[in-house]
């Protein structure tokens, strides 16, 4: 039994020409028309060939929207009724029918783009109260008149229009009039305006020159209507030679019916010949199938959403909505998995634009073995990354380096690094002395560190510092520059002074916090992890994998998609808009994507960007300004992995260890070389 359905709603059309009476009397709220009145609705229906278009046009939009929740949730998951508003079957008939499939949750979607309390608003009062009386939750979606599909076909369909008329002619954007009474602080002139800018900007339109925006299909009542009508516009062009020719284009309007076909085709097009226009009307959506299946994905943004809202059964699994990742990176990625087995039933989308997943982490064939072209390893000690392994079934392909030498470059040579050290920072004065007598003093200074008055870090309530600033304070200069410095600098590629402990090194800072002495508290940690450790000798520092890292990232995406996850590469996220509606305590996100193929549009209840800070910046401009020009200050630092393959013969000092690190004053621009063969036993 399905938990949710979806309700899709439109106006309404008289099955026969025998029905028009009893359609138009409904319109009417029960009063009957003149003989004169219906005697000329029959004929416009009859002018363009019968009255059924309209119910044809919305079976199929429903089928269509049907078809793509069916591919997105699987058949019948979501079940999806049909109600107009003023002929059968009705708004309420097809909220009966969802409640007779056993839904408890309904999402409303009225085909009108933009929103009117007068017309959007009634349909949804109707829903809701039919629905609230039957005991079950309805939530419905008040607009879509930005939607990137419907945006993108109106543009496409008006590129088409426009080339059948001369070049001087003039765009008039339309939708429906209404009494001006009800449009008194009502958001639709201005959706209108909104969805005619969208349209205009995206075919290289000039404002307002190009184009405007009227009204058409005025009722035949006394009290006024908004204008101007599209009829006097045309007159108008005409009298003031100002244009040639005009394309109308209903964007108000989702389906070729009698507003469509009579009032543009034949009235419009009949004016516009009278005063010697080139007349052309753009197509109407009907049921094109980019903006159904966007609209299928609305619906889901929206159901997701109310499932966070109305709070999910026992027999539901918990739910964060409709959640889109941009970013399919291991972070992307990671992040993707995470919700996914903390709410399974959240509807996650991860979006990356490459061609591929796990961005930095990339493994390919170099001479006949599996070489990584990012980074080959992650810290042991930190547990998340072991974890996630284990839980990926990539343990068994866990493996650590086969050496734990490694050399500095220090001074013109290569020089043995100390063992014993958590990045660089844990000295056993012994092996530090290997570095030479001539840094005996910052030696002596670093072995003191633990006798120096303990302190509260972050220091004066920062909340952070940089490593440099710390390693200086606590263990002098000779061991970041000859240590910390090559370590931390060589593998983040920048300048200790300017890394963040947090961000860098956190177990300087949870040393620093339980002990306030870094050497105690490393030395702690490194105890910690010895007890904990199965082994009966040291664990690890590093940990590789024999197939190489893009074993993990792409393990992580085979994961994601069997929990339910979408992930789409060569999508790239362009933007990210926000819309808050009505009743909803949160907002709805609309990801803006290039696919190589016209683009589309994502809609989601959450968004998280897992991109570069420039990227990210980008895609949050349009709604925080601030926070983007924060995160475009962000500088990255640039790296170039050069891999070589060199016969031992050519070099003379042994690969005995793991590589080299340099030292920041050494005048070179390598900050590290890894030995490979020699670091990893299956290379």
């Amino acid at each position: 039994m399905p938990a949710a359905g979806a309700l899709v709603m439109a106006y309404g059309s008289p099955a026969t020409l025998d029905d028009v009476e009893a359609y138009y009397t409904h319109i009417r709220r029960g009063r009957p028309p003149t003989e004169a009145q219906l005697a000329d609705l029959r004929e416009r229906y009859e002018a363009i060939g019968g009255v059924t278009t309209l119910t044809e046009r919305t079976a199929a939009q429903r089928r269509a929207i049907a078809a793509a929740l069916d591919e997105r949730r699987g058949p019948g998951a979501i079940p999806v009724a049909a109600g107009n508003k003023h002929a059968a079957p009705f708004i309420e008939d097809g909220v009966a029918e969802l409640v007779e499939a056993g839904v408890r949750t309904i999402v409303g979607l009225v085909l009108a783009p933009h929103y009117a309390a007068g017309s959007v608003g009634e349909y949804h009062r109707r829903a809701r109260d039919a629905a609230e009386a039957a005991g079950v939750a309805y939530h419905g979606i008040d607009s879509w008149h930005l939607d990137d599909a419907l945006v993108t076909f109106h543009a496409d369909a008006l590129e088409r229009a426009r080339a059948q008329v001369p070049a001087a002619h003039k765009v008039l954007f339309t939708a429906h009039s209404l009494p001006e009474r009800v449009l008194v602080d009502d958001p639709y002139p201005d959706q209108l305006r909104a969805s005619a800018e969208a349209i205009a900007a995206r075919v290289g339109l000039g404002p307002w020159g190009d184009w405007s925006v009227c009204w058409q299909s005025a009722g035949r009542t006394p009290e006024p209507w908004r204008g101007p009508d599209v009829l006097d516009v045309i007159r108008e062009l005409a009298a003031t030679g100002r244009a040639d020719g005009v394309v109308v284009a209903p964007i108000g309007f989702t389906s070729d019916h009698l507003e469509l076909r009579y009032d543009l085709d034949i009235d419009a097009a009949r004016v516009a010949d009278e005063v010697g226009l080139a007349f052309a009307r753009t197509d109407a959506v009907n049921d094109d199938a980019a903006v159904m299946t966007s609209l299928a994905e609305r619906i889901l943004a929206e159901l997701d959403a109310a499932s966070l809202d109305d709070g999910a059964t026992s027999s539901t699994p918990p739910s964060c909505g409709r959640v889109v990742i941009v970013g399919g990176g291991i972070s992307g990625l990671a992040a993707a998995r995470a919700v996914l087995v903390a709410a399974p039933g959240s509807d996650v989308v991860v979006l990356e634009a490459a061609g591929r997943v796990g961005g930095k982490i990339a493994t390919t064939p170099f001479a006949d073995r599996p070489v990584d072209c990012g980074a080959d390893a992650f810290l042991a000690r930190v547990p998340a990354a072991v974890e996630l392994c284990r839980d990926l079934g990539l343990e068994a392909a866990l493996t650590s380096p086969a050496t734990s030498t490694a050399y500095l470059w220090v001074d013109g040579a290569l020089r043995p690094f100390p063992t014993g050290t958590v990045l660089g920072a844990e000295l056993e004065a012994a092996r530090a002395l290997e570095l030479g007598g001539r840094y005996d003093e910052g030696l002596a200074r670093a072995r003191a560190e633990a006798d120096l008055e303990p302190e509260t870090w972050p220091p004066d309530g920062t909340g952070d510092e940089s490593v440099g600033a710390l390693i200086r304070r606590r263990l002098g200069d000779e061991v970041l520059d000859r240590l910390v410095g090559p370590l931390l600098g060589g593998v983040n590629c920048g300048s200790a002074d300017e890394l963040s402990v947090l961000a860098g090194a956190p177990q300087f800072a949870e040393a620093m916090r339980t002990s306030g002495s870094l050497i105690t508290g490393l030395r702690a940690q490194r105890e910690a992890a010895a007890r904990a450790s199965d082994a009966t000798d040291q664990p690890p520092v590093f940990y590789g994998l024999r197939t190489g890292t893009q074993t993990l990232t792409d393990a992580l995406a085979a994961d994601i998609a069997g929990r339910g996850g979408d992930v789409r590469t060569g999508h790239a996220a362009t933007g990210v808009d926000v819309t808050w509606t009505p009743g909803r305590q949160t907002p709805l996100f609309r990801v803006r994507v290039d696919d190589g193929a016209g683009g589309t549009t994502v809609h989601a209840d959450s968004v998280v960007l897992a991109t570069p800070d420039a990227i990210s910046a980008r895609l949050i401009s349009a709604f925080a300004p601030d926070e983007a020009a924060q995160l475009a200050t962000v500088d990255y630092a640039s790296a170039v992995l050069v891999t070589l393959a060199v016969p031992r013969t050519g070099i003379d000092h042994p690969l005995d260890g793991s590589g080299f690190l340099v030292a920041p004053d050494a005048g070179l621009l390598l900050t590290a070389c890894s030995w490979a063969s020699s670091k990893w036993a299956h290379l």
